[in-house]
């Protein structure tokens, strides 16, 4: 089960993004925060707007239809 964070800067759209702590965007991502493990990032996206985040998963580390 993958671990998920959000990066707490916004994109130019004015979402959090969602990624897995394998992936390689992540890296560019200065300000982040622990989201938790989850089996996929549909659920993770999902906690992340229950925490009241504008959240997407981010298109390298996400499937298409896991967005």
């Amino acid at each position: 089960m993958p671990y998920y964070v959000i990066d707490l800067e916004k994109n130019n759209d004015g979402y959090n993004v969602v990624h897995s702590t394998k992936c390689n965007s992540r890296i560019k991502a200065t300000q982040t925060k622990s989201l938790d493990w989850f089996p996929d990032g549909t659920s993770a996206i999902n906690f992340a707007k229950n925490q009241g985040y504008n959240a997407v998963g981010c298109e390298c580390c996400h499937r298409k239809n896991d967005i």
